[in-house]
């Protein structure tokens, strides 16, 4: 009996020309869930925003299982551009949506971010 490859599987992961943030980071938000493993966990940092002076990444704890089939808390990390994408995304367990805890700042060094911005 001999092996026949198939060639490499599928793959969701190396994408090229990403709009991902850049030089200075304005801010950070991030997700601190208490509600994984069904509360028996001290919690977990699922998710961060970092605002840069142009764009914002979305970083969170999952992996594309498939274009379909989205994974929270694996070891990987799926870098999105916007909160607003990773809230389109089916996601398994269910992931709530993105709530901007941006505060308000008078500060110019420090502007105010919107969500998704």
């Amino acid at each position: 009996m001999t092996k026949r490859s198939l060639g490499p599987p599928p793959t969701t992961r190396a994408r090229r020309n990403i709009d991902l943030t850049c030089g200075r980071i304005m801010g950070v938000e991030v997700v601190y869930d208490t509600e994984v493993e069904g509360g028996r966990s001290p919690g977990l940092l699922t998710e961060m925003l970092f605002h840069g002076e142009s764009n914002s990444t979305h970083l969170i704890a999952a992996e594309a299982y498939s274009r379909d089939k989205w994974h929270l808390y694996d070891e990987s990390i799926v870098a999105l551009t916007t909160p607003a994408a990773a809230d389109a995304l089916a996601w398994f367990p269910r992931r709530q949506t993105w709530r901007s805890t941006a505060q308000q700042s008078a500060d110019p060094a420090f502007p105010t971010r919107q969500p998704g911005c």
